[in-house]
C-alpha cells in the first residue's frame, strides 16, 4: 500500500490532541516530519510518536522532504496566513487549523493561490464533522424538515472552558501572544480600540458562523446588538428566516453550546459538548409540536476532531471533495468583520 506522506507544522497543544493521534494511527498515512519553532517541544513528540525527521524551520522541511502529499498546520493564529501561502506555493496540499486568516483580504489571496496551484486547501472547522451534523443534513431533505417549513434557528454559543480535565499533556515552552496585531489584520480597516475583540470573537464564535451557513445556506447580517467585549446577540436573515446567534465567555470550567430550530411541525434541539472531550456524543431530540412527544436521537460516540481527520484523509486518498474548503470560510470573515466596523 502505497501511504501517503505528511509533514505537521505547529506541535502545540491542539496538535498533539486533536489531530495528531488520529493521522498516526491511520494505515494510509505515514507522518514523515515534524516542525516547530520550539524544537525542544517538537523533539518531545517526535519522540513519541516515532517520526523520522524533525525541524524548527518550515522552510527547511519543505525543502528536504521530498513529494510531500499534504501539510497539516497548527500553528498561532497570527502566523497561520504567511506559512499557508508559502505552503500552497509550492503546490503542497493543506489543511489549516481555523481561521484560515485574520482578514477577509488575506483569505481571498490565499484560496487564489491553491486555486492557481490546483491543491486541496482544507480549513478545519471540525463542527462540520459531528455526527448529529451529518443527521440533520441527511433530515433537511425530508418535507416535515426543508427550507420551507424552517421557522426560526436560535444558537447559543457560550464559551467557556473547552479542554476538560486533559492531563498528561506535552505543553510548548514558548508562549506565544495568542491575539496578536499583525498585517494581517490591519487589512479589515477594524477601528483599533476594536481589534482585540475582533480577533478572540473570530477565534472563538467563527465555527458558529461557518455552522449557520453549512446547515442553511448563505445568511445576511441584518442586526447586531455587541458589548465591548464582543458578546450580545447577533440577528441573520435567509430569505425571511430569521437566525439568531447569542455569544458569551463563561469564566468557569465550563461550556455551553446548543443551537434550537423551530419548524412548523417540529422543534430540534442540539446540545453540543466540550469540544476536547473525546466520545462525547452530541444530545439531539425532536419534538413533535402536534403530540408533544420527544425523539431522542441515538448518535454514535465518536469525535468531531476524528472525523475531520478522516474527512481529508479522504479527499488525499479517494479523491473526494472537501467538506470544508477554504473557498467556503471567507464569508465567515466577511461577516465577522462587520460586526466590529
Amino acid at each position: 500500500m502505497n501511504k501517503k506522506k505528511i509533514a505537521f507544522v505547529g506541535t502545540g497543544f491542539i496538535s498533539q490532541i486533536c489531530h495528531l493521534p488520529f493521522f498516526h494511527k491511520h494505515k494510509k498515512i505515514d507522518i514523515v516530519a515534524l516542525c516547530d519553532a520550539d524544537l525542544k517541544t517538537a523533539k518531545k513528540v517526535q519522540k513519541k510518536y516515532r517520526i523520522p525527521n524533525v525541524y524548527y524551520d518550515y522552510k527547511i522541511l519543505i525543502k528536504n522532504e521530498k513529494k510531500l502529499d499534504a501539510i497539516v498546520l497548527v500553528v498561532p493564529r497570527h502566523k497561520t496566513f504567511e506559512i499557508s501561502k508559502y505552503i500552497l506555493k509550492k503546490k503542497i496540499n493543506l489543511f489549516s487549523e481555523k481561521p484560515m486568516a485574520l482578514s477577509e483580504y488575506n483569505a481571498k489571496k490565499l484560496v487564489e493561490i491553491g486555486d492557481q496551484n490546483k491543491v486541496q486547501y482544507v480549513i478545519g472547522h471540525m463542527k462540520r464533522h459531528d455526527a448529529s451534523i451529518g443527521y440533520l443534513k441527511k433530515l433537511f431533505n425530508k418535507k416535515d424538515f426543508n427550507f420551507l417549513n424552517l421557522k426560526s434557528v436560535y444558537y447559543e454559543s457560550f464559551a467557556g472552558d473547552s479542554f476538560g480535565k486533559l492531563k498528561k499533556l506535552i505543553i510548548k515552552n514558548k508562549k506565544y501572544k495568542s491575539h496578536e496585531i499583525c498585517d494581517d489584520v490591519m487589512k479589515n480597516n477594524i477601528p483599533l480600540i476594536k481589534k482585540k475583540t475582533y480577533l478572540k470573537f473570530l477565534n472563538t464564535h467563527c465555527h458558529a458562523i461557518n455552522l449557520l451557513r453549512y446547515l442553511f445556506g448563505e445568511i445576511n447580517l441584518k442586526f447586531k446588538n455587541l458589548d465591548n467585549n464582543g458578546e450580545g446577540i447577533i440577528g441573520f436573515k435567509k430569505d425571511n428566516k430569521l437566525l439568531i446567534l447569542n455569544t458569551r465567555k463563561i469564566y468557569s470550567n465550563d461550556w455551553h453550546e446548543k443551537m434550537i430550530i423551530n419548524f412548523k411541525n417540529y422543534q430540534i434541539s442540539l446540545d453540543f459538548p466540550m469540544p476536547m472531550m473525546k466520545n462525547q456524543p452530541d444530545r439531539l431530540r425532536i419534538l413533535n409540536l402536534k403530540t408533544y412527544k420527544t425523539k431522542i436521537i441515538k448518535l454514535k460516540k465518536n469525535w468531531s476532531f476524528e472525523n475531520q481527520a478522516l474527512s481529508f484523509i479522504n479527499v488525499l486518498t479517494k479523491k473526494i471533495k472537501p467538506i470544508c474548503p477554504g473557498k467556503d470560510c471567507i464569508y465567515d470573515l466577511k461577516i465577522i468583520k462587520k460586526l466590529f466596523l
